[in-house]
């Protein structure tokens, strides 16, 4: 055991004295800050943006939407720019412009341009939040469209009868004349069992356990170097087989320690003891998986293309950024292949 320990400090200072190794953590490191920063829209977010002028019109649309007693929270904004990032950086699920002439094209029957839908490919209820703002649209709307109209239904214009038209349309509105609702309370009780291959997407400790992987498998690139510097030659297979895991631990080891630590100082760990004990079975299945998946690259090229596969495998697989586990169940099986989506199990 004392000829492996010396192995593997041997390995820990020959990539601590390297400067590609400080250059590689110091991208990773800045890497996974900027990721810190960027939030995935969720299904628990029901925050929707408005923005807009504050003419008549656009003031009773943005208030009965901020008033509204449904399942999104409306929240006005005082600058187009302000809501565009919070909807780009996902702290809003969607968002929706109003127009500086929404008045002037309510009198002209034009409702192209109207409003603006602002939206990122991960919105999931944007369709239905559009159908909530256009319902509150039309209801002011609906009375323009009375006092334009009113004058070629009856000929003469009376400034009253439109008044008691877009009185009665109100009341018409507001009763259960069309809708009526009945609300029944259904309890429904679960099974009590939970998949043990479901994983919570996080993507912080993804892509940290993504980049310890991905340094541990470019490790195994070192047995295409020439023949006459390789030490490993005059040692028997169950040696060699141990010199090359420990090269692919110690490869991982640092970019893992400073993982540890950079989650820890932001406060995404899952807990110090939890995150740790983590990092350490990946470290030991990453390096057991490489050191196994060396056997099977036997050209360099064809390394390159395997480890290429194989990385994009384990960003799509495991949840990093998605879980591709709630579409096809089978993948939370899948995944377990992979030294990442053990990592991110716990």
């Amino acid at each position: 055991m004392r000829k492996y320990a010396d192995w593997y400090i041997l390995w820990l200072k020959i990539y601590g004295t390297r400067v590609s190794t400080w250059l590689q953590l110091l991208g990773m490191l800045l890497l996974l800050l900027v990721i810190s920063a960027i939030k995935l829209p969720d299904s628990s977010n029901l925050k929707i943006g408005i923005a807009g002028s504050q003419g008549d019109d656009n003031r009773r649309i943005i208030e009965s939407l901020l008033e509204q007693d449904g399942i999104f929270t409306f929240i006005l904004y005082a600058g187009e720019e302000e809501l565009r990032q919070d909807v780009l950086w996902g702290k809003l699920e969607c968002g929706f412009l109003f127009s500086q002439d929404l008045a002037g094209k309510m009198e002209e029957g034009e409702h192209k341009g109207c409003i603006t839908y602002l939206s990122t490919p991960f919105s999931v209820k944007g369709e239905v939040a559009k159908e909530t703002v256009y319902a509150h649209f039309f209801a002011v709307y609906s009375e323009e469209m009375l006092r334009q109209k009113e004058e070629r239904l009856f000929v003469e214009e009376d400034p009253e009868r439109a008044e008691e038209l877009i009185r009665l349309k109100r009341e018409y509105a507001n009763s259960e004349a069309v809708f009526s609702m009945e609300i029944l309370s259904v309890t429904i009780e679960g099974t009590g069992k939970e998949e043990t291959t479901s994983a919570k997407v996080r993507p912080l400790q993804g892509m940290t356990g993504f980049f310890v992987f991905f340094f541990m498998l470019m490790a195994v690139g070192r047995k295409f170097i020439p023949v006459k510097t390789r030490f490993d030659r005059a040692l028997n297979p169950v040696e060699r087989f141990g010199f090359g895991f420990l090269e692919k631990l110690a490869a991982g080891t640092f970019p893992a320690l400073a993982g540890w630590i950079l989650l820890e100082w932001m406060g995404e760990s899952r807990g110090l003891l939890k995150e740790g004990c983590a990092l350490l079975l990946l470290l030991f299945f990453g390096s057991l998986w490489c050191q196994l998946a060396a056997g099977l690259f036997k050209k360099e090229t064809s390394f390159m293309a395997g480890a290429l596969v194989v990385l994009l495998a384990c960003l799509l697989i495991c949840p990093v950024w998605v879980d591709a586990g709630t579409v096809v169940p089978a993948v939370r099986y899948l995944r377990l292949i992979f030294p990442v989506g053990i990592y991110l199990l716990g």
